[in-house]
């Protein structure tokens, strides 16, 4: 039944609603040198599923979900517990709340950091700045560590850098595209000049070296 199976969706955590929910809390007053104190999606606990031939209405188990509602429709509803707190937390004040357009398995964060990388140095995007910034700016950045990667030796950094037409801040492979695709332009006008002044028979072998 449709009930069922938006319980085993919300049990399974098949939208990856607690890390990727549809409507976020973010901190925007950092005034007066105020710290950094993250709100993430509270949970609720649910009945897990049942095996299949079980009673629609029968749970096994109790699951710890997303409290979130109304996440399929264009008014989703999420409470939220800030980090050293007990509760639910209002988000207002020097919080606010952001609709997003992409969330659950469909974000962009989410997929850019699924994205398998071909080698063991990698960069992923994780967004782009808008606003203009001038010379000397200095940026000021807060993050939760989810990944943790002390364990394998790994080492996580945020890089900022400007982009251009040719792509990154590193020009050199944009400049190394232009020159080879001017090259292959050359090479392929002088073959077709070459084609029509100077035609080849269709099948013609008197120019190879064994029939000479």
């Amino acid at each position: 039944s449709t009930h069922r199976a938006e319980k085993n969706q919300e049990v399974l955590n098949m939208w990856i609603l607690q890390r990727y929910p549809p409507v976020e809390c973010e901190q925007i007053d950092f005034s007066g040198g105020k710290a950094y104190v993250p709100v993430s999606v509270a949970t609720r606990t649910v009945s897990g599923p049942t095996p299949d031939g079980a009673a629609a209405t029968d749970f096994a188990s109790e699951a710890p979900v997303a409290d979130c509602s109304g996440y399929m429709t264009s008014t989703p509803v999420c409470n939220f517990t800030r980090v050293g707190e007990h509760g639910h937390f209002h988000c207002d004040g020097e919080y606010r709340k952001v609709r997003r357009r992409r969330w659950g398995i469909e974000s962009g964060h989410l997929i850019v950091w699924m994205r398998i990388a071909g080698l063991p140095n990698f960069r992923k995007l994780w967004g782009k700045v808008d606003s203009r910034l001038q010379a000397g700016t200095t940026l000021r950045v807060y993050f939760v560590d989810n990944f943790p990667v002390k364990p394998f030796y790994g080492r996580k950094s945020v890089v900022i850098a400007t982009s251009s037409l040719l792509g990154g801040q590193f020009d050199f492979l944009g400049f190394g595209y232009c020159v080879l695709g001017v090259c292959c332009l050359t090479f392929g006008l002088w073959k077709w000049v070459q084609c029509k002044c100077w035609p080849r028979p269709l099948g013609d072998i008197s120019i190879l070296t064994s029939y000479r």
